[in-house]
């Protein structure tokens, strides 16, 4: 088992995940926050790579908490430099064992502590967020939320169930849906 020592736990991943490990730091914030950082080059690499790296992160680190925020806020970072299909997102973002995962495909800028502390700044933190109450009385929402909208009866007919419908249907209507809210972010 590791220690919570930062190096303890920086030196194991580095040494399992020489390519793909880029860095582990711990967060105060309302407790602590462990966030794992990985960069695979292919989408490829990543499906086949994930769960073995969740399972470590639960396995020698999370086992050793012993504190109750502590084990649950574990955040993953997988870093893609390619397009990660939405079927491969949707199973690692959904994946409730151990810890909260997140994808970044298409990453190309150079990784750096600034880039994972925007990273976390942008996902975990939320520090960047200016919240100004009287901007949000100007938003107005461009979707409409009404049963009747082209977008609902996409959802309404997605089974979100595992095994009520292939990865391929989900994928399509997941894309359709995608695609209604640009098209109407256009028209606004």
């Amino acid at each position: 088992m590791l220690s919570s020592h930062n190096h303890d736990i920086t030196q194991f991943f580095r040494d399992r995940y020489p390519n793909e490990f880029v860095t582990f730091k711990l967060i105060e914030y309302k407790g602590n926050v462990s966030v794992f950082v990985f960069y695979f080059e292919e989408e490829k690499h990543l499906g086949k790579t994930w769960n073995n790296v969740s399972g470590n992160v639960a396995g020698l680190y999370q086992a050793e908490l012993t504190e109750d925020f502590d084990v649950w806020n574990i955040y993953m970072f997988y870093l893609c430099k390619s397009e990660v299909s939405l079927a491969l997102k949707y199973k690692i973002e959904n994946d409730r064992f151990s810890s909260r995962k997140i994808i970044l495909d298409n990453y190309d800028e150079e990784i750096s502590d600034i880039g994972v502390n925007d990273i976390i700044n942008e996902h975990i933190t939320n520090v960047d967020i200016i919240y100004d109450p009287e901007e949000t009385k100007k938003i107005t929402l461009s979707l409409d939320t009404g049963t009747d909208s082209a977008i609902w009866d996409l959802i309404k007919d997605m089974a979100l169930k595992p095994g009520k419908q292939s990865i391929t249907e989900s994928e399509q209507i997941l894309s359709q849906i995608a695609q209604n809210i640009k098209n109407e972010d256009q028209q606004s």
